[in-house]
């Protein structure tokens, strides 16, 4: 009686592996927003904030944890992301607007802005 089983559930996992080959899955054709790519625009180096337009504000331990927050949080556009010290947490600042040529973008001598 076990080998039974045993063939039964080799036929249902041999039956799956050829199904997933037979109908494979579409691959989406748009970029989703968890493929985006945080940089730092030309003209704007470390230093600068974007004024003005935060949505929200958390305290994060890595640039990476606050790149995650703008890629969940929907309309985020760009990030201020407080860097320096090793041991403590940095502000995040998350951004509805990316910069222009305007006046928004300050000086801010721990931050460095990036954008989408």
């Amino acid at each position: 009686m076990r080998y039974i089983g045993l063939w039964v559930l080799l036929w249902m996992v041999a039956s799956l592996l050829i199904n997933a080959r037979r109908h494979p899955r579409p691959t989406p054709s748009k970029p989703n927003k968890a493929e985006a790519v945080f940089e730092q625009p030309l003209g704007a180096p470390g230093g600068k904030t974007l004024q003005g337009y935060v949505m929200r504000s958390v305290l994060v331990r890595s640039q990476v944890q606050c790149v995650s927050f703008c890629m969940r949080l929907t309309g985020c556009l760009s990030i201020n992301y407080q860097h320096g010290g090793v041991d403590r947490m940095r502000t995040c600042e998350l951004n509805s607007k990316r910069a222009g040529s305007g006046p928004e973008m300050v000086d801010a001598a721990e931050f460095i802005y990036y954008e989408a």
